[in-house]
């Protein structure tokens, strides 16, 4: 803080000691006025010091954030060069292949090169842009580094001398008032003093006169009536002076009051009036400055705005898809198939062998791999209605985007993508392996005749009606043929003839009973016959099971959890099920053996609680299901619901993509799209 601050509060505190007039109050309001100002222009130098300091530092963080995602892109584009260069140059030799192998691995590496080498020379419009933008930054902190030099060292310097020099000319203006007041005393006093002088010279003309009448002869009255000659002559002399003086002092009071003090605060008028000026002037240039950085700023983000706009997604994504060729050839697509690696101890081909006991395995393979296609291509036909509907919700919502969020649909329709995918894999499996077997041993005979093989414990021991060897116990469930009583171990499944004689119960053994011991704390449960196992039946997990990572059909169940059986065993040992498992509801196949119906009672009252689960009784067959988004209705034979509502199919979609559902108490058509896929 300027020592004017001080100085000034001493000129007041002087002006209200000598408390004359109300002139001098006048004088000092108008000093208080314009000390006011002055250190308003000494507060915004202080705001520009700190203003400049603030872009200062904006600029340095503006400056490091460009310089830091600048390097992170150059490391990058440089990472891209490189691993083309490497690419390009190494070529991996691999003693262990053929050489013909190592030469198509090395060509495939040169053709990877090629293209890494075409993607590291093309620039993305994406790229174009975040360049610019980058760039923008760059200038950006140049800008306000510079603002920050035209605050720091142009405008708070030229506030300081601003206030510097009003402080000084302020303090001029106190001092000369002051000296107007003194001189105006001054002349006062004199007045005064001359009064007195006259006052007295009154009273020595009075003393000399009474002296000259009681003068006590003539000689010495003459003697005091010259002394008293001379004391009026004095007195006229005084009374001159003092009436001189008088007449000074009243022409410069009038003086004072109607011209000096007038002038003297015009002055300080003029004082603020420039004080002002001079701020206005530097706040001029102030604004100059700020214009020129939002000059930068505004070209830089003109620049910008071009570089986003010219951003083409598409072009960009059809740009990379040809600097790879198109995907015409996807590296690794030219690399030799897997060849057949026969045993060191046995010289061997790839053909499938067909002796009679590997045509019975063959068989039975085929049976169960051609009921497992069979399903995949139910689930993929079913998701691929989904998948249709999604797309339709997904247009309705880019178009009325009040109606939903696309991009939640979208993940949906992706979703369902994946696991059409995973589907198609997992039949591409089986496919192929009934294709290499079916070129192997042909059509089914007619005569075959399968066993109808069902899961089975066994309390007692009981000989394997195919390898004879020993079914026991509950931790080693094993299979029978509800037709014939066949018996025989889960291993020994695929190598039994078909050639069930359809005697049901002629060769069943009498160890199987049909009161089996649990394995759980649930209880005691009834072995289920084939009329037991209905959709919608109860049955518990007798066994842990978890599924190969290449069974995508199956699912893994716990020991002593229920599931919901969907569709029973066809005979192929395998029973498709539905799991809650973490609030999830799961679907899949889970061996026969694994699984046991629950007890009758609770069988039926399984099945009693999947008819109770519609609102109201009905003729038509509901079924269960959760609304996937919110659906307004828009017609009158139409339902209003919301997402999570859980509704009843009342009729199922016959082609034109849609509904009829009940909510429990409306019934109307909603789009199919709209229900998550009924399990």
């Amino acid at each position: 803080m300027l020592s004017r601050l001080s100085f000034a509060g001493d000129y007041s505190a002087s002006l209200d000691a000598m408390g004359f007039g109300p002139e001098l109050q006048e004088i000092k309001a108008v000093d208080q006025h314009v000390s006011e100002g002055i250190h308003f222009v000494s507060e915004v130098r202080e705001f520009m010091r700190e203003r400049a300091e603030l872009e200062a530092d904006f600029a340095r963080r503006l400056e490091a954030l460009a310089k830091k995602y600048a390097h992170r892109k150059d490391k990058l584009e440089r990472d891209r060069e490189k691993r083309a260069s490497l690419i390009s140059t190494a070529i991996p030799s691999n003693p262990g292949s053929p050489t013909k192998d190592r030469f198509a691995a090395g060509n495939e590496n040169k053709e990877m090169a090629s293209r890494d080498e075409v993607s590291t020379r093309v620039v993305s419009t994406t790229q174009k842009a975040w360049a610019e933008i980058l760039h923008e930054t760059e200038v950006l902190a140049k800008a306000h580094m510079t603002l920050h030099d035209a605050l720091h060292a142009d405008i708070a310097d030229k506030l300081k001398a601003l206030a510097t020099k009003k402080e000084e000319a302020r303090k001029k203006h106190i001092a000369f008032s002051m000296r107007l007041l003194a001189e105006r005393d001054r002349l006062v006093t004199e007045k005064d003093k001359a009064k007195a002088k006259y006052d007295a010279a009154s009273e020595a003309v009075e003393v000399a006169k009474n002296k000259h009448n009681r003068a006590p002869d003539d000689k010495t009255a003459e003697k005091l009536k010259k002394r008293w000659h001379e004391e009026i002559v004095d007195l006229n002399n005084t009374k001159n002076l003092y009436v001189l003086a008088l007449a000074a002092a009243n022409a410069c009071k009038h003086k004072y009051y109607e011209e000096d003090i007038p002038k003297l605060l015009m002055c300080i008028k003029d004082l603020d009036i420039s004080t002002t000026w001079g701020l206005k002037s530097i706040w001029q240039d102030y604004r100059t400055s700020r214009s020129a950085v939002m000059d930068v700023v505004i070209r830089s983000l003109g620049i910008v705005r071009a570089a986003v706009d010219s951003i083409d997604p598409q072009g960009d994504a059809d740009t990379f898809v040809q600097s790879r060729g198109n995907w015409d050839s996807v590296p690794g697509s030219n690399a030799p198939d897997f060849p057949f690696l026969p045993s060191g101890l046995w010289k061997d081909n790839g053909e499938l062998a067909q002796d009679d006991y590997a045509h019975v395995f063959l068989r039975n393979t085929l049976r169960k791999l051609q009921k497992r296609v069979d399903q995949i291509d139910t689930e993929i036909k079913s998701k691929n209605r989904t998948l249709d509907g999604t797309k339709n919700l997904f247009d309705a919502y880019t178009k009325d985007r009040k109606q939903g969020d696309p991009d939640d649909v979208k993940e949906s329709m992706l979703d369902e993508s994946r696991d059409i995918m995973v589907l198609k894999t997992a039949r591409c499996k089986y496919q192929t392996q009934i294709d290499a077997i079916m070129q192997c041993i042909g059509e089914e005979s007619p005569n075959a005749r399968f066993h109808n093989l069902k899961g089975a414990n066994f309390s007692i021991p009981t000989t394997c009606d195919y390898c004879h060897g020993t079914i026991w116990g509950v931790a080693k469930p094993g299979l029978t043929c509800s037709d014939c009583g066949y018996s025989a171990h889960l291993k020994c499944e695929l190598k039994i003839p078909p050639e069930c004689p359809g005697a049901k119960g002629a060769r069943r053994p009498a160890s199987m009973v049909s009161q089996r011991t649990s394995v759980t704390s649930i209880g005691s449960v009834l072995s289920a016959s084939g009329s037991n196992w209905f959709v919608g039946a109860s049955a518990y997990v007798l066994y842990d099971y978890s599924p190969a990572a290449s069974a995508f059909d199956e699912i893994a169940v716990t020991e002593g959890s229920v599931v919901r059986i969907i569709e029973p065993d066809d005979g192929s040992g395998w029973t498709l099920v539905s799991y809650q498992t973490d609030g999830e509801s799961r679907k899949g196949l889970v061996p026969t053996s694994y699984i046991e119906l629950a007890s009758p009672a609770l069988a039926a009252e399984s099945m009693l609680s999947e008819r109770n689960r519609t609102p109201s009784p009905t003729k038509i067959s509901r079924i269960q299901t959760t609304v996937a988004y919110d659906y307004t209705k828009g017609g009158d034979d139409e339902l209003t619901v919301k997402a999570g509502q859980v509704v009843w199919i009342t009729e199922g979609d016959d082609g034109s993509g849609w509904v009829t559902v009940n909510d429990g108490t409306l019934e109307g058509l909603v789009p199919a799209s709209y229900l998550e896929p009924v399990q």
